[in-house]
């Protein structure tokens, strides 16, 4: 099935058709970046220098292994790791430093590791500083830093650039130009993903398959038309509720692709987080009886009958068949149901997602989501690429630092 998003009801939306299959085509036939992420996927060059890197790693002895950046760099990897790694028997542990805290204590950094920097700019403030803390701690534990570092960046003459020069560490290339947030399928995620055991050559070839299907299927069409009118139609919020936990890293990712891509010029809707069932008991009376300004898309597995192998003898006259006779999947199941089903009646905007878990699900719903959003971007006429207002929130940043100097 190539399409698992469903509308299960446009609610107080009206569901305009602002954009046709044919537009929807021609917007990315013609989008010079979203070419070059099509032809990442296809680097077969790439791919071999990726996997060189990985095979070094591997070879390394490192039992830990830990990935520093922060934002694009690394979610999209952590996002495939937090779902992988269930299904994948790993033989060594890796560890995410994917923000600068001020309780930040190198001596509580795992042992017999091998550290890896990522940065497309090489000059990211916070992974930057990790970086210079790191070293300085390998450096007075004696550990050959050059057989435990790598840095992923596109500019070898950078600040991380340099420090990698200065203490040979060896520098993997950014793929291409495309930006963090749009790097899911790039040399920064695709290395986390064959360090995790991902058969990712396998993966692409049916990840070319699944998106020239995705878009020229009506339904997704109609999924694209309800996003946009969602937009246009003012909505606040775009909520992404999952209830599958494997999903919680992947919904940050889908936050900073809608927020960065779209967030401009006074057009966009907040993109915000919501795990079931435990927010049923927090954030859904809201959703329900709150104001009508939010859309909603939410996230199950398809649920399984396991055996369950409790002594229901010590339950005898508890009333509760109701859970005997079903698995803990399916007790899930049937709360994504009561939700979206309470939601339709609310007249409430709702897509549902359901889907087999297989590793394959967390690429294409990451390809579908740019797809979406790359054409929000382009229908309302702003660049999916660039955050000018970070820019310059980073441009204070650094002119603050600089008073010390």
């Amino acid at each position: 099935m190539y399409n698992y998003m469903k509308i299960a009801s446009c609610g107080f939306i009206k569901n305009k058709n602002l954009i046709t299959k044919e537009r929807v085509i021609d917007i990315l036939l013609n989008d010079k970046k979203w070419q070059e992420i099509i032809d990442t996927i296809n680097n077969q060059e790439s791919l071999n220098l990726v996997t060189k890197a990985a095979n070094n790693i591997l070879t390394s002895g490192a039992q830990n292994i830990v990935i520093v950046g922060i934002g694009g760099s690394i979610l999209a990897a952590r996002a495939i790791y937090e779902y992988a790694k269930y299904e994948l028997k790993l033989d060594r542990s890796i560890h995410f430093l994917d923000n600068l805290t001020s309780n930040f204590d190198t001596n509580s950094l795992p042992k017999d590791a091998f550290f890896i920097f990522i940065s497309k700019s090489g000059k990211t403030i916070e992974t930057l500083t990790q970086m210079c803390y790191i070293i300085n701690h390998l450096s007075k534990s004696s550990v050959n830093i050059s057989k435990h570092c790598l840095l992923i960046t596109q500019n070898n003459n950078s600040e991380m650039g340099k420090i990698a020069h200065k203490n040979n560490i060896s520098i993997l290339p950014w793929s291409a130009d495309i930006s963090g947030r749009f790097s899911c399928f790039s040399n920064n995620s695709n290395l986390i993903s064959i360090l995790c055991g991902i058969n990712i050559k396998d993966i692409f070839s049916n990840l070319t398959k699944y998106i020239n299907t995705l878009i020229n299927n009506e339904q997704f069409i109609d999924n694209i038309n309800l996003s946009l009118n969602s937009v246009e139609q003012k909505c606040s919020s775009n909520i992404l509720m999952t209830y599958d936990s494997r999903l919680s890293f992947f919904i940050d990712w889908y936050i900073q692709i809608w927020s960065e891509s779209l967030g401009k010029e006074n057009i966009g809707t907040m993109p915000s987080a919501a795990l079931g069932p435990i927010d049923q008991h927090s954030k859904l009376q809201l959703f329900l009886d709150g104001p009508k300004d939010k859309i909603f898309t939410i996230f199950a597995n398809h649920a399984k009958k396991n055996e369950v192998s409790l002594d229901w003898n010590l339950f005898d006259d508890c009333n509760i068949d109701y859970i005997k006779n079903n698995s803990i999947d399916e007790i899930i199941h049937a709360s994504f149901y009561g939700t979206y089903q309470s939601m339709v009646m609310k007249n409430l905007p709702v897509r549902i997602v359901e889907y087999d878990p297989k590793i394959s699900f967390i690429f294409e719903i990451m390809a579908y989501s740019m797809i979406e959003t790359i054409i929000a971007c382009h229908f309302f006429n702003v660049n999916p690429y660039n955050q000018p207002a970070v820019e310059k929130s980073k441009e204070i940043l650094y002119n603050e630092l600089n008073k010390k100097l």
